[in-house]
């Protein structure tokens, strides 16, 4: 799992991989939350021995009081493989651009289908019948920042490769 800019080395053997990624989320004003960052989770050939560089989108700035919107979050990378956007922040009290939108009072975030299939680090993949995105307090990743009295940063974005 790569929360910070890194570098995978397929193993010998490997000519698969499963990439679940997200990219950064917008922040937040005081009226309108920022975006989700894109998100995908796809399955690529790969050669072993091969390096894929990761960069990880960073959490958008949060907005300030007064009317500044929030910042866009940054783009995530998996080496030539794919590039997700970031999401927008938000603009006066209209949600940011994203994967899924922020809105008016609320910021967007990701959804349920988009989290990895592993176990660690004390979370677990969410099964939870009816429910379409999951709380930003579980899992810390791409979601735009909710708008409040105290506009907020949106989350970072993640990579986590799996074989």
């Amino acid at each position: 799992m790569f929360t910070a800019n890194g570098t995978f080395t397929v193993p010998g053997g490997v000519t698969v991989i499963l990439v679940t990624a997200i990219a950064g989320g917008g922040g937040s004003g005081v009226t309108g939350g920022g975006g989700a960052g894109e998100s995908i989770s796809r399955i690529f050939k790969v050669t072993p021995g091969d390096s894929i560089t990761i960069t990880i989108g960073a959490g958008g700035s949060a907005g300030a009081v007064g009317g500044v919107n929030g910042g866009a979050g940054g783009n995530t990378q998996v080496g030539s493989l794919v590039t997700l956007v970031g999401g927008s922040g938000n603009s006066g009290s209209a949600g940011g651009a994203g994967a899924p939108a922020g809105a008016a009072g609320s910021g967007g975030k990701v959804p349920l289908d988009k989290l990895p299939f592993f176990i660690a680090s004390g979370m677990l993949r969410l099964a939870v019948i009816g429910a379409s995105d999951v709380s930003p307090s579980i899992y810390p990743y791409g979601h735009g920042a909710d708008p409040g009295s105290t506009p907020q940063a949106g989350k970072p974005g993640v990579v986590v490769i799996e074989w």
